[in-house]
């Protein structure tokens, strides 16, 4: 069990550290909705395509509305005043018409920010969850009047859908295919509100103005937009079209916000003289350094340690105790030993050999890791050749004659060899001779 500790603490700040990188990285999902079939990541880059500067939301920043011409806002919440509901029967939640909740004052206080193209939503989250766009997937025409009322302001709003399957049509901008469109009906459009694109004898697109606020307008059908409708038929340059026309040669860019967020306003300079430095730090000052982007740091310094560790533990072995032996000073005292031996029973040559092996076995290992004792003294001696290719090659030499032939070598020829041996490997090591003298100065 022992044995298995210190892999099991590595795995779980490894695991810990990964579980805090996925549980505090907010707008994950919406990330993912943004992605699939029923998001509109692929809005951006297309109107950058079309000469349309367009800005992705921070979900964590508010833009500086002064620079932006027209937010585009995607629903994904069938009721702004409803918390999304959590749990249920999975036919409850796969029929839900909520996939991002959205708050009524959130939306509210953006309209006051900068003329908005609101997207009416059409598919329920089943159709997130199982990537397929079926009729059967539609959000129910009854639950819409609501939405309508808190998106436009004023009642009496209401939503067809015109047709089975399939549907296109021409417009000024090119075909559009719509697969089971919706769209606003024409005679029941709220007070200062007026069709800009029609579809299947109804309004797909409409125009609001409002005294209060900027222009509202209010796209009835996601998929002229969306990641699955847009490269339909000629959908994506009939929504470049729709967008040239609301903007009316405004050059500013349009911005894509998916998401809603308490935003964190962006800092600004002349309000600094204006920010209280009375405040006293609490609990809740010192949980910001568990805010983003700390939380990231502190995820990743998990699983630095958890890195760390597991060299220290477990590829280098784990610490020893105080009066335990090491194994390099139980090797040095075995081979003590057995030269002792070898030396009383006459054999010198055999030591000698033995002596050699070691020597370049740990010089290996010291020099490439503990696991290339054999195999690593070829590497040992192509590494020595960079330094000296002469003095290497006759190094290998003399440590071959040593280990093959010292037992069968007459005493003044081991002693020459092994000198060359000894002076050779000091000097490629330590670059200098051990048996020079330096002279007087």
């Amino acid at each position: 069990m022992r044995s298995r500790l210190p892999l099991l603490i590595v795995g779980l700040l490894v695991l810990g550290g990964l579980a805090l990188l996925f549980l505090t990285g907010r707008n994950a999902e919406e990330r993912r909705i943004d992605g699939s079939a029923v998001g509109f990541a692929l809005l951006a880059p297309w109107l950058d395509s079309q000469g349309i500067a367009a800005e992705q939301a921070n979900p964590r920043l508010s833009p500086q509305v002064e620079t932006l011409a027209l937010r585009i806002l995607p629903l994904h919440d069938i009721d702004l005043t409803r918390p999304m509901r959590t749990g249920g029967s999975p036919r409850d939640q796969f029929y839900s018409g909520t996939l991002i909740d959205t708050d009524l004052g959130n939306l509210l206080s953006k309209y006051d920010e900068m003329s908005t193209l609101v997207i009416l939503p059409k598919w329920v989250a089943g159709s997130f969850a199982r990537k397929v766009l079926h009729r059967s997937a539609l959000i129910p025409q009854s639950r819409y009047p609501t939405l309508l009322e808190q998106v436009l302001g004023r009642s009496g709003a209401r939503l067809l859908r015109p047709g089975d399957g399939f549907r296109s049509e021409d417009s000024a901008w090119g075909r559009i295919a719509l697969f089971q469109p919706q769209v606003l009906d024409p005679d029941h459009l709220p007070e200062g509100c007026r069709s800009l694109l029609d579809f299947a004898g109804g309004a797909l697109v409409l125009g609001c103005e409002h005294p209060d606020m900027p222009p509202l307008y209010v796209l009835a059908d996601p998929d002229l937009m969306n990641n699955h409708g847009l490269p339909l038929a000629r959908n994506g340059k009939a929504a470049a079209a729709l967008l040239r026309k609301i903007l009316n040669g405004n050059t500013r860019p349009v911005y894509l916000d998916p998401y809603d967020a308490s935003y964190i306003n962006v800092w600004d300079e002349a309000a600094e003289d204006e920010q209280r430095r009375d405040y006293q730090r609490d609990a809740e000052a010192f949980a910001r350094f568990f805010d983003p982007p700390f939380d990231a740091l502190w995820a990743m310094m998990l699983i630095v340690l958890g890195v760390a560790f597991w060299r220290g533990a477990v590829r280098f072995g784990p610490l020893g105790a105080a009066d335990a032996t090491p194994a390099e000073q139980s090797k040095s005292a075995a081979i003590a030993t057995k030269a002792r031996l070898l030396r009383l029973s006459g054999h010198d040559g055999r030591m000698v050999a033995d002596y050699v092996r070691a020597d370049l076995a740990q010089r290996a290992r010291q020099t490439f890791g503990p696991g290339a004792a054999q195999a690593g003294q070829a590497r040992l001696f192509a590494h020595l050749a960079r330094r000296d290719p002469a003095a290497a090659e006759a190094l290998r030499q003399a440590a071959e004659a040593l280990t093959t032939r010292a037992p069968h070598m007459p005493s003044a020829e081991l002693a020459r060899t092994l000198h060359t041996y000894r002076s050779l490997l000091e000097t490629l090591t330590h670059g200098h001779d051990p048996d020079r003298v330096p002279k007087p100065r």
